[in-house]
């Protein structure tokens, strides 16, 4: 595992898990060169919410959220795209907490 920096994946495969009170292991998703981790960390500064492993051997890129934020300033039409990643991995994360019966749909009503 890493710090709570986020990353953008240069090479490699890297898994999104996290870990059940009872100790289980629960796969999310995998992730593969040009996508990123942790950015819910570029946002609010706070941990990443899962726990990610390099699956195989990995080149990574950090992202500091100082320069970030700056990127953001001098580009707002990067807003857009940063608005698509993160409402895909609310989905890929719902979708995936579905399918290993973590999730109730009624529970979202």
């Amino acid at each position: 595992m890493w710090g709570c920096h986020p990353y953008v994946i240069q090479g490699g495969q890297v898994g999104a898990r996290l870990i059940a009170d009872n100790g289980d292991e629960i796969c999310l998703y995998d992730l593969g060169p040009g996508e990123s981790f942790g950015e819910t960390a570029l946002l609010d500064g706070g941990p990443r919410i899962a726990d990610f492993v390099a699956l195989t051997p990995c080149t990574l890129r950090l992202l500091e959220r100082e320069d970030f934020l700056t990127f953001l300033t001098d580009n707002p039409s990067s807003l857009k795209s940063l608005l698509l990643l993160l409402g895909r991995r609310v989905r890929r994360l719902t979708q995936g907490l579905q399918s290993a019966g973590l999730l109730n749909t009624c529970d979202l009503k």
